[in-house]
């Protein structure tokens, strides 16, 4: 999992450097060993010690659902790392930081927050964090199969004890 974060960082902080613009996000495939379903990475750029940008979006459709995963950056305290969604006037804050429970239907803009490690290092008196990371999503209602295997689960223990009944 480190190796993984380690190379979507270097792809976020490349891009960065490349495009020069406040805040950069790439929308790069999760990699298959991460269990992971939406990915993000991406750069920030500031003046001040902390920063709060937008990452980009996330659409969940009718129910409600689980998120959880993680974020990691370079340049930035991962101590106080953390992602919010916004959806209108209704922001969500993570429960441990990236983790959500009960998400609504919706489409949700994905804010980042943190403290830069090195305010003012670099570019000028500007700051500059690379980041990168991503959610694990699920339904927080069981879907009908599950359902019908419990039903089907229920009857054989039935059947199986009315047959011993019967003996």
């Amino acid at each position: 999992m480190t190796r993984i974060l380690k190379s979507l960082l270097a792809a976020a902080g490349l891009s960065a450097v490349l495009a020069g613009a406040p805040a950069q996000a790439v929308n790069l495939p999760c990699p298959a060993d991460t269990g992971l379903e939406q990915c993000y990475s991406g750069a920030v750029f500031g003046s001040g010690s902390t920063f709060s940008q937008s990452i980009g979006t996330l659409e969940l459709g009718s129910g409600f659902w689980d998120l959880s995963g993680f974020f990691g950056a370079r340049g930035a305290d991962n101590g106080t790392l953390s992602v919010s969604l916004v959806n209108g006037s209704n922001t969500l804050a993570g429960l441990d930081g990236v983790s959500f429970s009960g998400v609504a239907a919706g489409t949700y803009n994905v804010l980042i927050s943190g403290t830069f490690t090195s305010p003012g290092a670099f570019f000028g008196g500007q700051s500059l964090a690379a980041y990168a990371g991503g959610f694990d999503i699920k339904s927080a209602v069981p879907e009908p199969q599950t359902y019908a295997l419990l039903l089907a689960g229920l009857m054989a223990v039935g059947y199986v004890a009315r047959r011993r009944k019967a003996e």
